[in-house]
């Protein structure tokens, strides 16, 4: 996986847009396809545009999971990758995303995933949301989606309302993490429910509730996890968490191959057989 944090400034839609979507449009489920013909719409200031390009698959046959997309691509031994986007935090910032959506598509990712933001309503219908521009990118740019989850924030009832609205939307991936902890909160204050506290619960309840239906990944650590006792300690909690139903690990970020080779070697001779993919981070900026 590749990791890439997009601006929003610099980043303005190309006039050759072949449908245009408002705002409003993208906020509303997307429970149908776009007009056609497409409208102008003048307005810039009150309506954000976006691009369309892809028609919604909601009444065709469901694609392959990913887990069998990333299974088929280690047995043939082709290579792969994946993009991160954090969501934006402007409408603008939104529209811009959706143009540099379609740009990446174009180096055909296996799939891209959408990081989760408890302060941001990561569940509304604004379109700087996590689960709309998770909705955005799959129904519109036609690009497989992963949607980050976590725990540090979330009650019981926000994480069904989340799993039911994402199945609604047709997004089939899930990123399954505890979350970071505010510098302004302990450990006890972060979590409004006891169900969720560590990402195995949240793998757990979604297979409970939700059988196959969803993709579940979760996060391997190759230098250990900050939090964790040790890094023998901080794998076997990763063995349950793949024991409790994840489907694949994408690692956090190392800068030396031979700490990715150890942390494989190690997750194999503990019995965690799942695809662990490494986590990569370009640099851009190299600082003697």
């Amino acid at each position: 996986m590749i990791e890439h944090e997009l601006q929003p400034q610099g980043s303005p839609l190309s006039d050759n847009s072949s449908s245009i979507m408002t705002a409003s449009d993208i906020s509303s489920h997307f429970t149908t396809p776009p007009p056609s013909p497409p409208r102008k719409n003048t307005s810039v200031e009150n309506n954000i545009l976006f691009r369309f390009i892809g028609q919604s698959t909601k009444d065709s046959l469901p694609p392959p999971k990913l887990i069998e997309l990333i299974r088929q691509k280690i047995k043939r031994e082709e290579i792969f990758f994946s993009f991160e986007f954090f969501p934006p935090r402007t409408p603008q910032g939104a529209a811009n995303l959706v143009g540099r959506l379609e740009r990446m598509a174009q180096g055909k990712p296996l799939f891209i995933d959408i990081t989760w933001h408890p302060a941001g309503d990561p569940t509304g219908d604004r379109e700087t949301s996590s689960i709309t521009i998770a909705s955005t990118a799959l129904n519109f740019c036609g690009l497989d989606t992963m949607l980050h989850m976590t725990c540090v924030g979330a009650t019981h009832d926000s994480i069904v309302t989340a799993l039911k609205k994402a199945k609604r939307l047709g997004i089939r991936n899930i990123l399954a993490l505890k979350g970071d902890i505010p510098d302004n909160l302990n450990f006890e204050s972060a979590f409004n429910s006891e169900d969720f506290r560590y990402a195995v619960d949240l793998v757990k309840f979604i297979r409970e509730e939700f059988g196959d239906y969803f993709t579940i990944c979760v996060s391997g650590y190759p230098h250990g996890h900050p939090d964790s006792i040790s890094y023998e300690d901080d794998i076997k909690y990763l063995k349950e968490k793949v024991d409790a139903g994840a489907d694949f690990i994408i690692t956090q970020l190392f800068f030396e191959n031979s700490v990715f080779f150890k942390f494989l070697e190690d997750c194999r001779k503990i019995g965690i057989s799942v695809p662990i993919i490494p986590g990569i981070l370009p640099i851009q900026v190299y600082i003697r």
